[in-house]
């Protein structure tokens, strides 16, 4: 079963995604959208806005995200905290699709947050420095990004 189709456009570029639903994580809230952007310097682009919602682990926890697309890695960002709903926070984060996808076809974008705790230990006491890492969270879904065929042409030039 798939989620509601959203398309959306930015001059010559065209995109349509499609959430794939999973097996959320117990308290965790996710979702992934991608949209066609742009400026008016670097033309059309795409991004993938990815959020997670679960209560904070702790107060030094930090979450990055990674972004994939057919399997392959493209980025990693730190993910922000934007806010909080009720006890929970809510973390962003924000990746531009590389132009190689916008060829009409179907591929699947998979976001992965990573959460890790550091505890930093003052400097002489003696103590280690423990890192905690958690459980990642993923987020899929499909997409069909094309560019307008005149784009598509002077791009290929």
């Amino acid at each position: 079963m798939s989620g509601v189709r959203r398309c959306s456009t930015w001059e010559e570029l065209a995109l349509t995604t499609t959430p794939i639903p999973r097996g959320a994580a117990d308290g965790v809230l996710v979702a992934l959208s991608l949209v066609a952007t742009g400026d008016p310097d670097s033309g059309s682009t795409a991004s993938a806005v990815a959020t997670m919602q679960r209560p904070r682990r702790s107060e030094h926890e930090e979450i990055w995200a990674q972004l994939f697309v057919d399997s392959g890695f493209v980025d990693v960002v730190r993910a922000l905290e934007v806010g909080t709903k009720g006890a929970d926070s809510v973390f962003l984060a924000r990746f531009r699709i590389p132009a190689v996808h916008f060829d009409g076809t179907t591929h699947v974008a998979r976001v992965r947050f990573v959460p890790a705790i550091s505890r930093a230990v003052p400097r002489g006491d003696g103590r280690s420095v423990a890192i905690e890492t958690l459980e990642p969270v993923e987020v899929e879904a499909e997409f069909v990004a094309a560019l307008s065929p005149a784009r598509a042409r002077r791009v290929a030039r």
